[in-house]
């Protein structure tokens, strides 16, 4: 029974109150007040004694009502249970169900944080097809969790027990935009105990707190503010190379993308020059290499070779990116 019959059966044992309050005044010739006190009481079977001495047809009228209220009650009380019974144990499937999905995953996203940056990054890994765990600490969110149809996890990010449930062991990254920055800062440092090899992102807002965040392990810091005010500056020195970069970055109103690869071995590319790979032919750009040992290459010559953990930064357009992306990457 869901909430409509709980309303429903609310409603009866209401009318059941208004008709033994009109029975006691018809019968009795008692107030109002007194009738319903009465029905009340029997209904409820908290063994109070009569308001009044009862005449024959009026005991024999509170013993089918003792009846009514009784079974009335307990299966109200039934259905209560079953319901908290029923929705204990929905919620426990369904979080076991998402436990061995998110078991499944690997080289995913973890996002602590489902606030408004928290939802905004969720999204763009949802249009890129990246899998990724949320991670908040707010059970208020889990219907909201649940209809975006993504995989989280319910608790504090900092939690040893929360990270390894989202898969920490198996993530390659970990984004944290909770709006505390020492939790940011307790939350990057268990990250970083529980996976030496994770790459995290961190949120900040007080900029006293970027040091701690480094010695904790964050790859990358963010700070909104900083980052609104230099773009709004950079809209107003250079507004022909910010609408320029704003064309490639959004994706949702161009054709123009970018994305990295990270060479690994036996891929198609590895070991050759970018003049053998001919990608300029086909729309796609290398606009720049960070070598393994940190060494970058900016517009890098078509006789460059591209070896092992370099990091390729292609930019490109047309329907066709994201495949010959693929097929740059494909092992041999």
């Amino acid at each position: 029974m869901g909430p409509k019959g709980i309303l429903k059966l609310s409603f009866s044992f209401l009318l059941l109150l208004l008709f033994g309050s009109y029975t006691y005044h018809y019968l009795e010739g008692w107030g109002l007040l007194d009738s319903l006190y009465m029905t009340f009481i029997t209904l409820s079977t908290v063994g109070y004694g009569e308001v009044h001495e009862l005449s024959d047809s009026g005991r024999i009228f509170t013993m089918f009502l003792i009846l009514g209220g009784v079974g009335h009650m307990a299966y109200f009380m039934a259905v209560i249970f079953h319901l908290i019974i029923d929705m204990r144990f929905n919620t426990f499937f369904r979080r076991d169900k998402m436990s061995k999905s998110i078991e499944k995953l690997k080289g995913h996203t973890i996002i602590c944080g489902y606030g408004q940056m928290g939802k905004l990054i969720s999204e763009e890994m949802i249009k890129n097809h990246h899998p990724f765990v949320i991670i908040d600490s707010n059970s208020e969110l889990e219907e909201e969790l649940k209809k975006a149809g993504v995989y989280y996890v319910i608790g504090n990010g900092s939690d040893d027990s929360i990270l390894e449930t989202a898969g920490i062991d198996r993530a390659a990254s970990l984004v944290t935009t909770v709006t505390n920055d020492s939790e940011n800062v307790f939350i990057t440092l268990t990250a970083k105990t529980l996976n030496k090899d994770i790459r995290i992102i961190s949120r900040v807002f007080d900029d006293s707190t970027i040091p701690k965040l480094k010695k904790a392990g964050a790859f990358k810091i963010i700070s909104p503010y900083a980052q609104a005010s230099q773009k709004m500056a950079q809209s107003i020195i250079n507004p022909a190379v910010d609408d320029f970069l704003e064309v490639i970055s959004n994706e949702g109103r161009t054709e123009y993308r970018i994305a990295d690869i990270i060479v690994k071995d036996k891929m198609q590319c590895a070991g050759k020059a970018l003049k053998d790979i001919k990608l300029k032919e086909q729309g796609v750009i290398i606009v720049g290499i960070r070598r393994e040992n940190g060494e970058r290459i900016f517009a890098p010559h078509k006789d460059v070779t591209i070896e092992l953990g370099d990091q390729l930064i292609a930019m490109g357009s047309g329907a066709n990116f994201t495949e010959l992306i693929s097929s740059m990457t494909q092992e041999n």
